[in-house]
């Protein structure tokens, strides 16, 4: 053969050949980097002794030590074996230090998270944490590096990029709550664009969006206006950036959790059922885990970076938590002295501004080796007594913003809370955890072995001097300060309600009694008025809400606001036959989201399109000032179904013209529908049996940084077709592509449901991708398909091996094998 073709042999001799061989043996040693099935550690703490990681058949961990800091060391050895780029991504994103290792597209992200001085404060906070809290993170941490120390063959991720982890430290783990807590504080956003939509809309049109908080707004000068706009605008546009490359923020961030007292089970079990809404990645940013220490049981949700549960049980208690969604940020416009640079008024009187540099890191351009290094940006971050000044984008003297947020005061305890919810036993050690949660606002749903049900707000909310926080206000005196928070005890509660049930799905939770403001940005109340249903229907039904019912509630996809909204729209009669044919698959339409449904398709589209030419077509912006149209489209892009519906059917709705023919907004209608179906015949050709909801709708996990980096996406993100839209209990929150449809970037991260009782408490659960966020790893997206399936993993609280699911459908595992 070699002498028949010299050419070809040679080319195989000397490259082929080896680059095959080099690609096999770099395959080999990051398959090194996996965990093995069963990992015996040596604590090296003060009181030593040996822990161990028993992997089960899904990579989750169950780790069981002689200590409780054994098992957080083991704890954060583990997340290292299976998360070791996700924890590195998070420790640069909350240090501001990501363009050290992706260059200068990410210096805005880094100068933002650098003004909010996430890091700095987490550094004051664990000064206010207990020792035993201390300890806790400081064991962590060491397992982490511990992991890093003693396997020098690290994930695709470093190997890729040529870099090396930082050492894992407890304030980077504090700094993560903060990350956590700023994903679910929207309001900042909802402030701005406010302030800017107000300049385009009428008095009248503001009152409906916005329930009249233009009052709170002073009188300012034209100029003043437009260098805030243009500041506001700016800081809007940066905070898209941060979201898109960073999967942080977003509308629609929340959760349904619901608990069903023990009387409402044949066994007498109380069952808690929790599933929280996020950014959706790959992998997911939680961490499903067993502890068992001296004194530590505890099983379920971790976020990567933490030692403890934050959503799970222990043999006494569950716990599961929703978003509140509460007011808990507010922006000051700052007056500064023209005369005298550094300074600011309050109260009468010019106050000093707090100034510090920091210095932000920059790698060269691809290939960086062949690039001149870059010098460092330097960054001059100005603070007042209200916060750091987040404007400087755009440094207009008469456009000084400068954020209050709960999450920047020096006392954040959130994280001994969370971990004292491992150690409690009853309502009242569970109510004392959370006396110390800071941020983010969460509601907390609560279940016990003895049957009993409750509910617990939880979180720093500021109680307001005057407004509530809807626009940014001036901050020259203190009209509009904080004046504390609302006490623990004032929070929102319920224990055992007469039903048997409570229900969170974000949306607003407290009576018309309740002294207090807590937010105006509660999430539309149908999620919880389905959840509420589909538990009362199962109670007459059955007398009880046994464990299938929780499951098929988790993944119902029935829309109570398309229904409604359909009954308003369901005697439109089509102007074309195309229209024609969309609107009788309509008219027999149930309102389910499913994957298989095509009137799903015309709606959820139809009502995008709606949204445009009802709301956003109607701003009034000068040709000068079109970069505010974006700001606009991407507040009307969160309008809501039963918002729709209050336009086109209140009498004094502001945006329809009233008696147009056949019904208001007609025009509107029709001109979105044809829109509609000219988009779907684009993505899916002219036959509408085609149109199915979950070959047009894709979750979409997102890998940060290789979604972005062709063709490293094919191998490292995940997209697969989902049902369900913003309103269902499966929510989907989708946006549009142009080449792919509607893809979903928020959802649930995992599910998980907890029946508690004497003797087993049963934990039932499926985490969004898979355990590991290594490529390699047979468990980086294994979980995916039946994620979507609507499938469980259990595990147990006991140790008496692997327990066979009683269905016999559902892989049912021990949690201490």
């Amino acid at each position: 053969m070699i002498k028949r073709f010299p050419l070809l042999s040679r080319l195989c001799l000397l490259i082929i050949i080896p680059a095959v061989t080099a690609l096999a043996l770099i395959y080999h040693s990051m398959l090194s980097s996996l965990p093995s099935p069963r990992t015996t550690l040596a604590w090296p703490g003060n009181d030593p002794g040996n822990v161990t990681i028993l992997r089960d058949e899904h990579g989750v961990p169950h780790i069981q030590g002689d200590s409780d800091l054994a098992v957080f060391y083991a704890m954060g050895y583990a997340q290292a074996q299976d998360r070791l780029w996700q924890l590195t991504l998070q420790q640069r994103i909350a240090q501001g230090r990501l363009s050290e290792v992706f260059g200068r597209g990410l210096i805005k992200q880094d100068a933002w998270f650098r003004t909010l001085g996430l890091y700095r404060t987490a550094t004051k906070d664990l000064l206010a944490l207990s020792d035993s809290a201390r300890a806790s993170l400081q064991a962590y941490s060491d397992g982490v590096n511990a992991w890093v120390a003693g396997h020098p063959t690290l994930p695709p991720e470093f190997i890729a990029l040529g870099i090396q982890p930082l050492p894992w430290t407890p304030v980077d783990s504090l700094a993560w709550i903060k990350v956590f807590a700023l994903n679910l504080s929207g309001n900042l956003d909802d402030e701005m664009q406010r302030y800017i939509a107000s300049a385009y809309f009428t008095k009248e049109q503001i009152a409906f969006l916005y329930k009249g908080h233009d009052a709170e707004r002073a009188d300012i000068s034209e100029a003043q206006k437009s260098a805030r706009m243009q500041a506001l605008a700016a800081v809007l546009e940066g905070q898209r950036l941060v979201k898109a490359d960073l999967n942080l923020g977003g509308k629609w961030l929340g959760s349904n959790a619901w608990v069903a007292s023990g009387r409402l089970s044949r066994e007498g079990r109380a069952t808690l059922a929790n599933d929280p809404h996020l950014g959706l990645s790959i992998p997911s940013w939680w961490y499903p885990a067993t502890l068992e220490g001296k004194h530590l049981r505890s099983t379920g949700m971790s976020l990567v970076g933490l030692p403890a549960v934050v959503l799970g049980l222990n043999d006494d208690i569950a716990w599961g938590a929703t978003s509140m969604t509460a007011d808990v940020q507010d922006l000051y416009f700052e007056t500064l002295d023209a005369g005298r640079p550094g300074h600011y008024l309050y109260n009468g009187k010019w106050e000093p501004l707090e100034v510090r540099s920091e210095e932000i890191k920059v790698k060269a351009d691809f290939p960086s080796f062949l690039r001149t290094e870059l010098k460092p940006v330097q960054l001059q971050i100005r603070s007042t007594l209200h916060g750091p000044i987040v404007t400087d984008t755009e440094p207009a003297l008469d456009a000084t913003g400068a954020l209050r947020w709960v999450a920047l005061e020096v006392t954040d305890t959130t994280y001994e809370a969370l971990l004292n919810l491992n150690y409690a036993r009853n309502w009242q050690e569970f109510k004392s955890a959370l006396a110390l949660f800071v941020s983010p606002a969460l509601n907390f749903l609560y279940a016990d072995v003895q049957g009993n049900i409750g509910y617990m707000g939880a979180g720093r909310i500021p109680i307001r001097k005057q407004g509530q926080g809807a626009l940014p206000v001036p901050g020259m005196n203190d009209q509009y300060a904080w004046q504390g928070y609302i006490p623990f005890d004032k929070m929102p509660q319920r224990y055992n309600p007469p039903e048997g049930y409570l229900v969170s799905a974000n949306d607003d939770i407290t009576g018309p009694d309740y002294p207090y403001f807590i937010s105006d940005s509660w999430a539309p109340p149908g999620r919880a008025q389905r959840i509420r249903q589909l538990l009362a229907q199962s109670i007459e039904r059955t007398g009880e809400v046994d464990f299938n019912a929780h499951q098929q509630i988790q993944h119902d996809v029935l829309s109570l606001p398309a229904t409604r909204m359909m009954g308003a729209l369901g005697l439109l009669a089509g102007r074309t036959p195309r229209q024609e044919q969309a609107l009788e698959r309509l008219r027999h339409w149930d309102g389910s989201m499913s994957m298989d449904s095509v009137p799903a398709t015309i709606f959820n589209v139809w009502m995008r399109h709606l949204v445009d030419q009802v709301f956003a077509a109607k701003a009034a912006v000068p040709f000068n000032q079109r970069g505010h149209i974006a700001n606009i489209e991407a507040m009307f892009a969160n309008t809501t179904t039963d918002q729709l519906y209050a336009a086109l059917t209140e009498a004094d709705s502001p945006w329809c013209r009233p008696g147009e023919k056949p019904m208001p907004c007609a025009t509107a209608l029709y001109a979105a529908l044809d829109k509609t179906l000219d988009e779907l015949e684009k993505l899916k050709g002219t036959d509408m049996q085609a149109w199915r909801w979950g070959d047009v709708q894709s979750a979409f996990y997102e890998h940060n940084p290789f979604s972005f980096i062709k063709p490293f996406n094919t191998f490292f993100e995940r997209k697969v077709g989902t049902p369900g839209s913003t309103d269902t209990v499966n929510v989907a929150y989708s946006r549009f592509s142009h080449s792919e449809g509607y893809l979903k970037h928020t959802g649930a991260g995992f599910r998980q449901i907890i029946q508690m009782g004497q003797g087993t408490n049963v934990y039932s659960y499926m985490n969004s991708t898979g355990q590991s966020g290594n490529v390699m790893s047979a468990h980086y997206a294994d979980m995916l398909i039946p994620f979507e399936q609507g499938q469980y993993y259990r595990m147990t609280l006991k140790s008496t091996g692997i327990e066979k699911d009683s269905s016999g459908s559902t892989p049912h595992h021990d949690a201490h094998q």
